[in-house]
């Protein structure tokens, strides 16, 4: 039989199944997860991504070495090296970001489109 750490969370069809998962092996399904979902970054991915042993509340680094940025990540894909790729889902006329104001009228939504970031 398999360990849990070698199980891959995307075979796991249970919520709670994957719930337990993803808190008992934390390093196997962050890293997981960033592999999967073809993150644009850079450096390293360390094996764990954090330190197992430090207690949460001491607020352990996660991922040391690697470097992310949000804007980046929303407007490319990640190669299988990280590198930033334009992909289908991501194409210049998809919207990447909405804009909605208190006012609730329609002339207050701004939709932007990724050819305009």
């Amino acid at each position: 039989m398999n360990s849990p750490s070698r199980i891959k969370p995307s075979a796991i069809t249970k919520y709670d199944a994957l719930h337990t998962y993803s808190v008992t092996n934390h390093s196997d399904f962050w890293l997981h997860m960033l592999k999967q979902f073809l993150l644009v970054c850079t450096g390293a991915v360390p094996n764990p991504c954090e330190d197992e042993s430090a207690p949460i509340d001491s607020v352990p680094v996660w991922f040391p070495g690697l470097r992310m940025s949000f804007a980046q990540n929303v407007l490319f894909s990640g190669d299988s090296h990280g590198r930033p790729v334009i992909s289908p889902a991501k194409s210049n006329d998809r919207i990447p970001v909405t804009e909605v104001l208190e006012a609730d009228r329609p002339e207050d939504i701004c939709c932007i489109p990724c050819k305009e970031l």
